[in-house]
């Protein structure tokens, strides 16, 4: 998948409403997070990734970190999105 070919860890993959399919496929078994919890698991580290399907709820956990809210992989991979996996860019420096 685009998810791993581009280095990033299922390890570092956490799920919010994404289906539990995603985390078979990704041998990941981990509870869902609420959105609250998704936007402090992206703020940890610009390597940890949340599987959405509602990217709006996630965004205003996010407040103004979520402009730097980007998508590692779409599918399908054309609108309308049925999920993304989605992680944070790095905080550019002051």
């Amino acid at each position: 998948s685009h998810f791993v070919r581009f280095g990033w860890d299922p390890a570092s993959l956490r799920h919010a409403d994404a289906p539990y399919a995603l985390q078979f496929f990704f041998g990941t078994m981990n509870r869902a997070l609420s959105f609250e919890e998704a936007a402090q698991h992206l703020r940890a580290s610009s390597r940890h990734s949340v599987a959405i399907v509602q990217r709006s709820a996630l965004e205003d956990r996010l407040g103004p970190d979520a402009a730097r809210l980007r998508v590692i992989v779409a599918w399908p991979d054309s609108p309308p999105h049925l999920g993304q996996i989605v992680a944070l860019a790095p905080t550019p420096p002051p």
